[in-house]
């Protein structure tokens, strides 16, 4: 049914930042930030014009992306923004639980995943590509006084290291815009009156359980290296090792919010973390994990 709430002034913001993201689905960080308006804009038509309405503006806008740019582009718009877009918008219409939405919106990540997979030679290629012509733009530099061998040698190697965990990262930003995208649709369903369940309080944030799972089979995979299974064990690692990160984070602000600990100690434990990256994230990434199964947040309440 549609929202008799719908107000008409946002409905054409959200058809127009739909095409936009068609048309600029090619063009590099601009389809990114339109990008994430738009999966934003799908809920908002969902609910104001219907789920036909949703589906058939979101064939529109992927053919039109396939025509302007090149069919990569309608595929890419198609699994980056267009799914994820949708999935929030039917599940808000459902009441599901913001946690569970946002976990259904993020799957067509893996479509992306599959496809840099597929084309990891073409990736790796380009990637090298960039990293000597940026070594060789840094060169030129005035007062660079770095042995060029040495400062290829150290650059090289970490770039490597980077798209050795690409994978990973493409899976967290998967995460990232979807959870933004709810962010941005909740704000704005919630201007016109229309009620969907909210994203709990950071301090309540916790991973599922099943989760852990994932971690111990990336730990098994990288200590045991069986045919190589070490690279995709490490991206397995740094991608629940984040989210659990953010979970010991949730952690220690529920400890905070518990406890009433004045502004001044949350932002010098805020800059530690910052100043001690590697050290923090480590241990609030166990924190995060422990707390599956010990319930810090239960025992700093009590």
């Amino acid at each position: 049914m549609e929202s008799e709430n719908a107000s008409p002034k946002i409905l054409p913001i959200a058809f127009f930042v739909i095409a936009l993201s068609a048309i600029t689905a090619g063009v590099p960080v601009l389809n990114y930030v339109v990008g994430l308006l738009a999966i934003a804009s799908y809920p908002v038509v969902v609910f104001a014009s219907g789920r036909n309405m949703a589906v058939m503006v979101a064939l529109i806008s992927v053919v039109a992306a396939a025509l302007i740019g090149a069919p990569s582009a309608g595929f890419s718009l198609l699994l980056a923004v267009v799914l994820p877009g949708l999935i929030i918008g039917f599940a808000m219409r459902t009441g599901a639980r913001a946690g569970r939405t946002i976990f259904w919106a993020f799957l067509p990540t893996f479509g992306i995943l599959l496809l840099f997979i597929l084309n990891y030679g073409v990736f790796k290629d380009s990637f090298s590509l960039m990293v000597d012509e940026s070594i060789a733009q840094f060169a030129q530099l005035p007062g660079n006084n770095l042995d060029p061998e040495t400062m290829k040698e150290g650059i090289t190697s970490y770039a490597e290291k980077v798209f050795s965990i690409l994978p990973a990262l493409i899976l967290l930003s998967g995460i990232f815009n979807v959870f933004v995208g709810y962010l941005i649709s909740q704000k704005v369903l919630t201007a016109m009156r229309i009620e969907v369940p909210r994203v709990p309080n950071f301090n309540n944030w916790r991973p599922d359980y099943r989760l852990v799972g994932v971690f111990i089979l990336g730990l098994f995979l990288t200590v045991f290296k069986l045919a190589g299974s070490d690279y995709v064990g490490w991206n397995i690692l740094v991608f629940t090792g984040l989210i659990y990160f953010v979970a010991g984070l949730a952690v220690v602000e529920s400890f905070f919010k518990a406890s009433k600990i004045p502004l001044f100690f949350k932002i010098l434990f805020y800059a530690g973390v910052f100043f001690a990256q590697l050290f923090s994230l480590v241990v609030l990434a166990g924190v995060g994990l422990f707390d599956s199964w010990f319930n810090f947040r239960s025992r700093s309440a009590e």
